[in-house]
């Protein structure tokens, strides 16, 4: 018996082994992105988006080339999927960024600078039907590209229903409820808080601080939730070629992303970083020229808007944002889920 047992092993030993290495190939599953642990097809039960104006990945050379060694990489570079975003719309190509975020949070292409731009339905809208909390965080807005402004739009108050919001600038008038990045106090959703560090010049609590201290009192024993971040300070700054202060911010936005990744789960977490208008400029060619170009402003030489700007992810359903497309597809590249055999899984259908 164990001869016979013994000649059938060794004359099916070839198809035995292939059968098994199909069987292990079939049961194995892809873990990594870009060299780097990750689980697909995850659904994000947390989703934290930052959206930063003018940013574009080249300004990361102001901290890459400013550190002890270039070989330090900047939290932006520890994303697992970068992407390029076409910035236009029905209406104009090269966007401002506030046009731009409408565009990325809505998923339209029709926006007109006007009223009608917040009967658009944006993201928080359908996670909000779907038991979502929503945060979101506006920094340095104005009344022109601010969410939280009242300039008279109807559409806007329903445009922002159901979120609570964060105001620090000083370009905007302040309300009776306030935060402070010092304090601990609860917030009530729904509600909009002013930045109690600003006066009608400047807000002297930088964004970090802000944004974390803010963060964990919003999301506290919260299962499901949007917190957005929103930027302006630092287009302000690049734009008047204060490159000093543009560095600091970017090095602020640097130090949000590391504390947030430290405070949250990437397993069931998606961060997006997203710019809009970026700001092109010509950076210095050699490392003299390097040391002054901060606060010598003849070494950058701005020029029109870049057509793309940038989009990074990490965390639950990263992988979707990898590539090239139209900034009017975020918002479904953070719905949508893997498409198997014909088949998408989505948390919900935004185009109903």
């Amino acid at each position: 018996m164990r001869s016979l047992l013994g000649i059938f092993l060794k004359r099916n030993f070839y198809k035995l082994a292939t059968f098994t290495l199909v069987l292990m190939l079939g049961c194995a599953q892809i873990t990594s992105l870009g060299l780097k642990k990750h689980q697909f097809g995850v659904q994000p039960s947390k989703i934290i988006w930052i959206q930063v104006a003018g940013l574009d990945e080249q300004h990361l050379a102001m901290l890459k080339f400013s550190w002890p060694s270039v070989e330090q990489k900047t939290e932006f570079e520890n994303f697992l999927c970068v992407g390029k975003l076409w910035n236009f719309n029905l209406y104009k190509l090269r966007t401002a960024s506030a046009s731009g975020f409408k565009t990325q949070v809505s998923g339209s292409k029709n926006i007109k600078n006007d009223c009608s731009d917040y009967e658009q339905k944006p993201i928080w809208s359908y996670l909000i039907k779907s038991g979502y909390k929503v945060g979101y965080f506006e920094s340095h807005a104005t009344s022109k590209n601010s969410l939280t402004n009242d300039d008279g739009c109807e559409a806007k108050k329903s445009y922002t229903t159901g979120m609570t919001n964060f105001v620090s600038s000083p370009y905007l008038k302040s309300g009776e409820e306030k935060f402070h990045a010092t304090e601990e106090a609860s917030f009530k959703d729904g509600k909009t808080y002013f930045d109690r560090s600003c006066d009608n010049k400047s807000c002297f609590t930088s964004i970090s601080e802000n944004v974390f201290s803010v963060f964990k009192r919003f999301v506290k024993n919260k299962s499901y939730y949007l917190f957005t971040i929103r930027d302006y300070s630092f287009e302000n700054a690049m734009r008047k070629k204060h490159f000093k202060t543009a560095k600091r911010i970017l090095l602020d936005i640097n130090n949000i992303v590391t504390l947030l990744k430290s405070e949250v789960s990437l397993s069931d977490t998606l961060i997006v970083l997203s710019s809009s208008a970026p700001v092109a400029i010509d950076f210095p060619k050699s490392g003299k020229e390097w040391k002054q170009f901060e606060s010598k402003e003849k070494f950058a030489a701005i020029r029109n808007n870049s057509l793309m700007s940038s989009v990074m992810a990490v965390g639950a359903r990263a992988e979707n944002f990898c590539g090239i497309y139209d900034e009017s597809e975020v918002m479904s590249r953070i719905l949508s889920g893997p498409k198997q055999q014909g088949l998408e899984f989505i948390i919900l259908n935004p185009f109903e």
